[in-house]
């Protein structure tokens, strides 16, 4: 009785047709060994019962069949409609490949001069029950755009790739940066000054020439490192 209450309330879930069909007649054959076998109608009901919602189609026709399908049929077939939906399935372009890293602190810093206060507002706004008042100085005070994601695919704020509408249009092309980037954004410094090789980097930079255990020479070209304090650095250590 267990045993068929287990054949009957199976589920394919998210695995492959095969391990859903192997799990299925691994439990028909204990049955069968025991003196309680079903018949074909009965094996192909609770098998198509567990399918998920994309296998709605395919359950419709097997049950509007007028000839009736082995098990053995039946499992062909539903291989066949899994390999169709695995290849109907949208493709994401990944040649574009980026690493961002950003560290939110508890701390908010505006422009130099600049007065930010949050107070309570009794009357109807568009915020959610508080108001930000910015006094008159110089400087840049918290920018608006700070929260908002910027697309991988077309460049603009408000929305990430996964819902971009040009996500899928391989003639659109946005402007490519030549320049590598690095992008870190962090309010703390950073306390960790191991080095770390990367296989998969096309260049590196180190302040500390002992950290390379080849011959190395200072950079003297013309590109320069800004850092976040607007500061520019003209020479690094690099390898020969």
């Amino acid at each position: 009785m267990q045993i068929h209450y287990q054949l009957a309330t199976l589920r394919k879930g998210d695995s492959p047709i095969a391990d859903y069909f192997h799990r299925f007649t691994n439990l028909a054959d204990t049955l069968a060994a025991v003196d309680h076998p079903l018949t074909d109608i009965e094996l192909i009901s609770f098998l198509l019962a567990g399918l998920g919602s994309d296998y709605d189609s395919f359950v419709t026709s097997v049950n509007t069949r007028v000839e009736p399908l082995s098990l053995e049929d039946l499992y062909g077939h539903l291989l066949a409609h899994e390999l169709r939906l695995v290849q109907n399935q949208p493709s994401v372009d990944l040649s574009i490949a980026t690493a961002n890293y950003a560290h939110k602190g508890s701390s908010h810093r505006g422009g130099r001069g600049s007065r930010f206060t949050t107070t309570p507002s009794a009357g109807r706004t568009p915020s959610s029950g508080h108001r930000t008042t910015y006094g008159r100085g110089r400087g840049r005070g918290p920018s608006s755009n700070g929260s908002r994601p910027m697309c991988q695919v077309c460049g603009k704020l408000g929305h990430i790739a996964f819902t971009c509408y040009h996500r899928f249009d391989k003639a659109y092309a946005t402007e490519r940066n030549p320049h590598l980037q690095a992008l870190l954004a962090t309010p703390q410094p950073q306390s960790d000054y191991n080095w770390y090789s990367d296989t998969g980097a096309s260049h590196h930079l180190t302040s500390d020439l002992s950290n390379l255990n080849m011959g190395a020479d200072e950079y003297t070209g013309t590109e320069q490192i800004r850092v976040g304090s607007g500061n520019t650095e003209n020479t690094a250590s690099r390898p020969e």
